[in-house]
């Protein structure tokens, strides 16, 4: 005789089978008992009442926008002709790639159909002035630069000339 777990299985493998499918739902304890009185009031079980609930809901007027569902190829679709609008290209066509007459870069790296720098070229320039600052706070003075340079007795020579309003 089979155990009470052994027909558990065999009951949801047959459902499986069937082409159905698990699925949990969590409802507070006074919903629950709501959607037993309905169900049964209904003669239906709980998951056909469910369902007939889900597949009435969009005949259902809703306030504000109702979520669109696409599919990859309507969404793909989608992303074309968005991008199309923005970059002001034909939908369908393809993106722009670096030719003989489509100027480049100033690293060479991408092609630069739009005016402005690429964002490579941006990040380096950005790094390169925020290194200027920053050298330009460490080292303002030319006495500085000499010391770090020149040797120790040319650096003194040089100190005394600067002090005494000299050139060095």
């Amino acid at each position: 005789m089979a155990t009470d777990v052994e027909r558990v299985q065999d009951w949801r493998a047959a459902k499986l089978k069937a082409g159905y499918q698990l699925t949990s739902v969590w409802f507070k304890q006074e919903d629950k008992r709501y959607l037993e009185d309905l169900a049964r009031a209904r003669h239906q079980s709980l998951s056909d009442c469910l369902l007939d609930g889900l597949r009435a809901l969009p005949a259902i007027p809703r306030k504000g926008k109702a979520p669109v569902l696409l599919s990859e190829d309507q969404l793909d679709a989608l992303l074309d002709r968005k991008l199309a609008e923005r970059t002001g290209q034909a939908a369908g066509e393809a993106a722009p790639t670096a030719g003989p007459t489509m100027p480049l870069c100033k690293n060479g790296l991408h092609p630069k159909p739009y005016p402005g720098e690429c964002r490579g070229c941006r990040k380096d320039r950005k790094k390169r002035s925020k290194d200027n600052r920053k050298a330009k706070q460490a080292g303002a003075g030319v006495m500085r630069t000499l010391e770090s340079t020149a040797p120790p007795d040319l650096a003194d020579e040089a100190e005394q000339a600067w002090s005494q309003g000299r050139p060095v």
